[in-house]
């Protein structure tokens, strides 16, 4: 259960560090704090706007319900989110804009069905392994997943019209990108 806004300390043997529970509510202005480690993004949210979880360096669990009508995830919205591993974004997500998942420990991405556009540099710098683009994808936009040096594979699904230049540049371990003809 998420609260607006929770602390509580959790016990571990290696003194781990005090849990911050958030409910994200996509307000304009909303003040969230820096400190939080878990966000619940609330069914009613459309858009998560321009830098909302910037720098939230102990960000490490974003949780979307299953009746989500997320459709945009801004510029620079989970940037700078050091503790991020993971993410399975819903399948009502039809934007992901200009670094929004500028996070250097990212290494699992679910891109929905349905999503159609993928803004500059969306993903680069971070840990990603593999991805795949659905074939809902229209535009992958300039440097998108620029500088990923762990990413191994790529799979672009039919249906993608426009990709800019350098999506994939100094993606070192880079060995397959299966791109439909």
């Amino acid at each position: 259960l998420y609260l607006q806004y929770m602390s509580s300390s959790t016990s571990t043997s290696d003194g781990g560090d005090e849990e911050v529970y958030y409910i994200y509510k996509g307000l304009v202005k909303e003040k969230i704090p820096s400190n939080i480690t878990h966000v619940s993004i609330d069914p009613s949210v459309k858009i998560i706007h321009r830098m909302a979880f910037r720098s939230c360096l102990k960000l490490c669990k974003v949780v979307f319900p299953a009746d989500s009508i997320l459709e945009k995830v801004d510029a620079f919205a989970f940037n700078e989110c050091k503790s991020l591993q993971s993410i399975s974004l819903p399948n009502s997500v039809k934007e992901i804009h200009i670094q929004a998942f500028f996070c250097e420990n990212l290494s699992e991405v679910v891109l929905p069905e349905g999503l159609q556009f993928i803004g500059a540099s969306a993903f680069s710098c971070t840990a990603l392994t593999s991805v795949v683009i659905p074939s809902t994808v229209d535009t992958i936009s300039d440097s998108a997943f620029q500088r990923c040096d762990k990413l191994v594979e790529v799979d672009i699904k039919e249906g993608v019209r426009r990709m800019g230049e350098m999506c994939f540049k100094d993606c070192s371990s880079l060995k397959h990108i299966n791109i439909p003809s």
